[in-house]
């Protein structure tokens, strides 16, 4: 197809985005607010009165109870940030923050 990097380089590097980061850290980098230290966080989208956003007891999923949304670091990301238009942009964003090196396409164009 289009792309010079083959699928699994990027299966491999948003499997590993996934098991890497801790949500948690990462909502903080998002200025998600949180209630208290072990509480859910608000919702990004609207203004709720009880926090709807958690965090699985592994770190490594969310939920936002009130609209149903949920996944990896990568969809909170999207979630969070909706001038991302791909995963692809989220996970490199990722990669920046995280310091974690996103593949390189072989034949020049990534």
């Amino acid at each position: 197809m289009g792309n010079s990097l083959p699928a699994q380089a990027f299966t491999e590097f948003f499997d590993v985005l996934k098991a890497s980061i801790d949500l948690h850290d990462l909502a903080d980098r998002l200025d998600l607010r949180r209630k208290g230290k072990d509480g859910n966080y608000h919702s990004p989208h609207h203004p709720d009165k009880s926090p709807s956003l958690s965090i699985t007891p592994n770190g490594l999923g969310w939920k936002d109870w009130s609209s149903e949304m949920g996944g990896s670091c990568i969809d909170l990301v999207l979630y969070c940030m909706p001038e991302l238009q791909t995963p692809m942009d989220a996970a490199r964003l990722l990669g920046e923050w995280y310091g974690i090196e996103v593949p390189k396409a072989s034949g020049g164009n990534q």
